[in-house]
């Protein structure tokens, strides 16, 4: 019994250990996504459990040259993560809150966003060639819709003109309403929608505050689906084996398409 006890002590600690490796390699790689460079992250997350320590005793325990330890608290400091102060002649060194990260990115969201408008002029080239790129997969899809929202968002758009079958909410249910309830709120665009005969008129297709949706004849009937908005213009197809999208720039084509858009609206009134 006693050698069993000790086999079950050693066992939980073999766990435990296991799962701080993996919870310590997580945090480094979340550290290094926010934009830490990995000795970065070593010295800083060893400060925050050894406070006030000079840089030698640092060095040692991280493994690290101590010249290079020492230039990595000083752009530590820099950055606001550590401080340090001097004791007999001697530097000592201590990790700052984590909540300085919180801070440092919402610093960083916000100088993103009021940076954007002018990024994104830079981006749109007055090139007379059409951009395109080809999304596959549900994926592909949803990250065409987040350059929809971002779109909108950006320009301020009023109106998103866009057709789509009934397959859209049968391939993407949760996400596609999700992503319409942030297009209301984030933009507050509003669409006008173009559906096949037959679609249900359902919170996702039917006429709401944000959208007024109108029926093709029976005769007219389309599968897929195409939004416009801005300049730029998005194809998609959502059958079972054939989920993708197309999304072409160009203010030539978009404004084509929109003004086609316009008068096949006219004639479903």
């Amino acid at each position: 019994m006693r050698w069993l006890h000790i086999r079950t002590i050693h066992m939980f600690t073999v766990v435990l250990f296991c799962d701080r490796i993996l919870i310590m390699s997580n945090l480094m790689q979340n550290l290094e996504t926010f934009g830490f460079e990995p000795r970065e992250v070593k010295i800083y997350t060893f400060l925050l459990s050894n406070r006030d320590l000079p840089v030698y005793k640092i060095a040692t325990e991280v493994d690290i040259p101590r010249t290079t330890t020492y230039k990595i608290l000083e752009s530590l400091k820099k950055q606001g993560f550590v401080s340090s102060w001097i004791k007999n002649g001697v530097k000592y060194f201590s990790a700052e809150s984590p909540d300085r990260l919180k801070d440092l990115a919402q610093k960083k969201q916000d100088a993103l966003q009021n940076a954007m408008p002018e990024l994104m002029g830079l981006f749109d080239t007055k090139s007379i060639y059409p951009k395109a790129k080809l999304y596959l997969g549900k994926e592909g899809v949803k990250h065409t819709f987040e350059l929809i929202l971002e779109s909108a968002k950006i320009n301020k758009t009023q109106i998103i003109y866009a057709y789509t079958d009934n397959l859209l909410t049968k391939q993407l249910p949760v996400f596609f309403k999700e992503w319409r309830d942030r297009k209301n709120k984030e933009t507050g665009s509003y669409t006008q929608l173009i559906v096949p005969h037959g679609t249900p008129m359902s919170a996702d297709y039917g006429s709401d505050e944000y959208r007024e949706t109108r029926m093709m004849p029976e005769e007219f009937s389309f599968a897929g689906s195409i939004d416009i908005c801005d300049k730029m213009v998005c194809f998609f197809s959502f059958h079972e084996k054939e989920v993708y999208s197309i999304v072409v720039e160009s203010p030539i084509v978009t404004e084509m398409l929109k003004k086609i858009f316009q008068y096949v609206w006219k004639t479903l009134e």
